[in-house]
């Protein structure tokens, strides 16, 4: 079955490297740059996996990427949510709970070689 896979990422060059990886290993892929548009797609539900910008339109607080997640465990029941962030979520319990994280910069292997998993 084909994974339906939602990329949320503010900066266009990684937004179409993280949706073109996915694509590539087969997956329904569909993306957005905007918190508003964001939160829209989330609420659809039905995601597989989403690689989500932890910092998305909130700055270094990561209010608004926990806003999208809780959204995302409401509409999409077993998703897997990869956060992406440029500082260390590691040990923020929300995180820890909810979700994968890299911290930017990752090298790109490891975003491969952790979507390939996910996705097969």
């Amino acid at each position: 079955m084909t994974k339906r896979v939602l990329v949320i990422e503010d900066s266009p060059d990684l937004n179409d490297f993280q949706a073109e990886m996915a694509e590539g290993f087969g997956a329904d892929v569909d993306t957005a740059f905007i918190l508003s548009e964001a939160l829209k797609k989330a609420k659809e539900g039905g995601w597989d996996i989403v690689i989500l910008d932890g910092n998305l339109g909130s700055g270094a607080t990561g209010e608004d990427g926990r806003a999208i997640c809780e959204i995302l465990l409401q509409s999409s029941k077993g998703v897997y949510i990869v956060g992406i962030a440029g500082h260390d979520f590691q040990n923020d319990e929300f995180w820890k709970k909810h979700g994968i994280f890299l911290e930017k910069p990752y090298e790109p292997k490891e975003f491969v070689d952790l979507l390939f998993n996910l996705i097969n």
